[in-house]
């Protein structure tokens, strides 16, 4: 409890886990992505795409949020993946997050699938 007597919110809670179906690595983001959630999300992209292929795909199915530094961490990995002649695909884009897409300009950069 607070001292107003209001019990106290919870920090948003993330999660980020890999999945390896099939060729290219999954990788799970849930919840809300921020800056206490880049430094983990830097670090697997980093590992996946030093793997042979160089690619992955990003499941944002359940991503609530994310900021701005997260799309920095995307777009840096988007550029590791291009020099090792890779890629990086995001699948199941909630609304919510497309439109974050849409108003900084990077929609374009990534392939979009959904399924």
């Amino acid at each position: 409890m607070t001292d107003t007597g209001l019990p106290e919110e919870e920090p948003a809670g993330f999660t980020i886990s890999l999945r390896t179906r099939g060729l290219v690595p999954e990788v799970l983001l849930r919840g809300e992505l921020d800056l206490r959630a880049a430094a983990e999300l830097r670090e697997t992209l980093l590992e996946v795409l030093s793997q042979p292929g160089g690619s992955v795909l990003l499941d944002m199915t359940e991503l609530v949020f994310l900021d701005s530094t997260i799309i920095s961490v995307l777009i840096m990995a988007k550029k590791r993946a291009e020099t090792a002649g890779g890629l990086i695909r995001l699948r199941n884009v909630p609304a919510r997050v497309q439109r974050i897409f849409a108003i900084t300009g990077i929609e374009e950069l990534f392939s979009v699938e959904e399924g």
